[in-house]
This record gives C-alpha cells, sequence and structure tokens, in this order.
C-alpha cells in the first residue's frame, strides 16, 4: 500500500506592547492513500467461538466478503 502524509503546525507568541501578547496556532494535515480497508469476511465467531453471519458484511450481495478500495 502506499501512503503520502505532510503537516505543518505554529505555535507562536507574539508581542503587541509591553503587557500584551497575541497567540496565534493552527495546523493543516494532508493525506492520501491507496490500500485497502478494513476486509469485511461473511461470517464471524460470537465470545463462545460460534460461527455467525458477520453483521458488517451483507452476505447477500458479497458472498465471498467484502473488500473496499
Amino acid at each position: 500500500p502506499q501512503v503520502y502524509n505532510t503537516s505543518a503546525y505554529l505555535n507562536s507568541k507574539l508581542p503587541l506592547s509591553e503587557n500584551i501578547y497575541a497567540y496565534v496556532f493552527g495546523g493543516i494535515n494532508v493525506r492520501r492513500g491507496n490500500a485497502y480497508a478494513y476486509t469485511r469476511f461473511p461470517t464471524s465467531t460470537d465470545d463462545n467461538g460460534n460461527t455467525i453471519p458477520n453483521p458488517r458484511s451483507n452476505a447477500t450481495l458479497y458472498p465471498d466478503g467484502f473488500d473496499p478500495i
């Protein structure tokens, strides 16, 4: 998977007079990626180890599971 991430942040104090200051802060973040998200398998297991339909996958539409891109 390819992931590109860049960010910049600013945190500054500027004097306006002898006793008054201005505070400036902020940030920006840019992220791009080309990778699979969480794979949704058609079945899951419950706390007792029993196989159950996965609530995150629609078995009618995706009988083999679903890989979002």
